[in-house]
């Protein structure tokens, strides 16, 4: 047993259960020098708390959040295992990829640093 429970001790305890006492002690009359106080009962009324509210709306929200995420999730995984399914059909914005391989003109690129060309240290020798 690694744990001491009282609800694990009834069923291993030998005797009669009515053997085993209780955790809580209760006096049946009140000890002396001490006074009964007047405890209301709490009021029922009931009031609006934004604080709930705006932590119900908050896990909505979360909720929402979720479901969106793993909607995306499975949809994502759904279209690459689909046949003939290739990658650069998810770029969805590149609609021109003719511009994209060759953005500046010939002239205003960056040559490698010693390359013969325009700004390169082999044309300041000459």
């Amino acid at each position: 047993m690694t744990r001491l429970s009282t609800a694990a001790l009834v069923n291993l305890w030998p005797g009669d259960v009515g053997d085993v006492y209780n955790g809580f002690i209760v006096a049946s009359t009140p000890a002396a020098g001490l006074a009964t106080i007047d405890s209301p009962p709490p009021s029922e009324a009931v009031q609006l708390n934004w604080l709930n509210i705006f932590y119900a709306a908050e896990w909505a929200v979360f909720a929402i959040f979720a479901i969106v995420i793993w909607y995306r999730t499975v949809r994502d995984t759904w279209t690459r295992e689909q046949p003939g399914y290739r990658e650069d059909e998810d770029d969805e914005d590149d609609e021109d990829d003719e511009d994209d391989e060759d953005p500046l003109p010939e002239g205003d690129r960056d040559d490698p640093v010693g390359a013969p060309g325009r700004g390169s240290r082999a044309d300041a020798d000459r």
